[in-house]
């Protein structure tokens, strides 16, 4: 989020093209990155990406695991994945990201929200816990 906020002092607006932020996360990276409700992610498994200009995100590393775009993507759940993206106009609008991850290979998955602002649970920038992958029954 820190890129996030540094974008938004620059440019008085926040962006959901993790490209244009310098955001890539790195090698064996087991988590899907989504930052719009809307739009493609830039996979990381030799399938065909959309242009990093027009990405909303980025897919698993597939090198080390098998978990893929596909499997995480539908995991998030509705009520997430409409919250996501800009909210507002800029220059005061507000942000919220998230990740989706399958940390053990089972059925469960980890899902991780972060936003612009303070919400109940976390205060703006800090990344809350929506769903734990190794703690099925929070």
């Amino acid at each position: 989020m820190a890129l996030e906020f540094a974008f938004q002092s620059e440019r008085q607006r926040y962006t959901t093209h993790p490209h244009e932020l310098g955001f890539a996360p790195g090698p064996g990276n087991r988590y899907l990155y989504v930052f719009d409700r809307e739009g493609e992610v830039t996979r990381r498994d030799g399938k065909p990406s959309p242009s990093p200009q027009a990405s909303v995100g980025y897919g698993p590393d597939t090198g080390k695991r098998e978990v893929t775009v596909e499997e995480l993507l539908p995991k998030l759940p509705n009520g997430v994945r409409g919250e996501l993206g800009l909210q507002g106009t800029c220059p005061e609008c507000q942000l919220i990201v998230a990740c989706v991850g399958n940390l053990d290979d089972d059925a469960d998955v980890d899902i991780w929200t972060i936003a612009t602002f303070d919400r109940p649970g976390a205060a703006r920038g800090t990344p809350l816990r929506v769903v734990s992958d190794l703690d099925p029954g929070q």
